[in-house]
């Protein structure tokens, strides 16, 4: 008997996947698709007090790069609150509403969506650049709520670490990692034009490109804080769930990939994480959090 499970910051997750807080749970449907697929929790699109301007198109791929110049979530917070997350009361999966952006946001959405979620994942994508802003965010957000809080940090803007460490001492339950890189550029040489964008050539970059730096996040930043890490960056298949929660990762979100592929992916990535398991003999996936080992270790024998 094989073990999935993990415990999410109190949360009870049957496996440690989620979708990332972009596409993927952008609307009712795909949530309560992703549900029906098995997912561990649900994770909203992020949501704000003010609806954002998005170019179209918003997303473009070059191969196995994923560029976008999305921001949140195109659905103003009352729909949220009066069609979508009523209608995801039935559920099997823990939810979890991805808010942002200030503390001032915080203040009027938390108490909000507070009755419809289990945890909230408060993105600080415009606000990690100033640690007192940052470290203001999250006793916001805890203030407001007894609901696990998890703080995506990204990692373009100053030492992620160091970010976290804030975090965690002002009370946040959880730490996510990491939001897209960037900005970053891609031109069409056929249209001499940049891929995305409107008044500057400027996009952000995410997709499997992105793994090697979140990879490195997920390990820094599970051997400074004593809270759970999930994981975000580049999952497209189950060994990647598991070279993540190897590095330190407790729980694991994929979001280009479910947005390419969609929700039939989720199946496909838990039963090689099963496969995996079986063939090294894991019974309690839980069991490898952390623990992977240097690649050169030096004999301790003597000469």
């Amino acid at each position: 008997m094989i073990e999935l499970s993990v415990d999410l910051a109190g949360l009870k997750l049957k496996n440690p996947l989620l979708p990332g807080s972009g596409p993927p749970g952008d609307n009712l449907r795909k949530l309560q698709k992703l549900d029906a697929a098995g997912i561990g929790a649900l994770l909203t699109k992020t949501v704000s007090s003010e609806l954002p301007f998005i170019p179209k198109p918003c997303m473009a791929f070059d191969g196995e790069l994923f560029f976008n110049v999305e921001k949140w979530s195109d659905k103003s917070y009352q729909e949220w609150l009066s069609d979508i997350l009523p209608a995801l009361r039935t559920r099997t999966a823990p939810l979890i509403a991805s808010l942002g952006y200030t503390p001032e946001d915080l203040e009027k959405l938390i108490p909000l969506f507070d009755p419809f979620v289990d945890g909230f994942e408060i993105s600080t994508h415009y606000v990690s650049g100033s640690a007192s802003l940052m470290l203001r965010t999250v006793r916001q957000a805890k203030q407001l709520t007894k609901r696990p809080v998890f703080m995506k940090l990204s990692a373009h803007l100053g030492d992620i670490t160091a970010s976290a460490i804030v975090c965690e001492k002002g009370g946040a339950d959880g730490i996510t990692a990491i939001n897209s890189i960037g900005p970053v550029m891609s031109i069409d040489v056929d249209k001499k034009s940049s891929r995305l964008g409107e008044d500057n050539p400027y996009m952000w970059l995410s997709g499997p490109a992105v793994k090697p730096i979140a990879m490195r996040a997920v390990f820094d930043i599970s051997r400074a804080v004593d809270i759970p890490v999930i994981a975000c960056g580049g999952v497209t298949g189950g060994r990647d769930v598991i070279e993540f929660m190897l590095a330190g990762a407790t729980a694991v979100e994929c979001c280009t990939a479910l947005t390419r592929k969609g929700p039939e992916l989720v199946p496909q990535i838990l039963e090689e994480v099963h496969a995996w398991c079986a063939a090294h003999r894991v019974s309690k996936l839980r069991d490898i959090i952390g623990t992977v080992t240097p690649h050169y270790q030096p004999s301790q024998e003597k000469p």
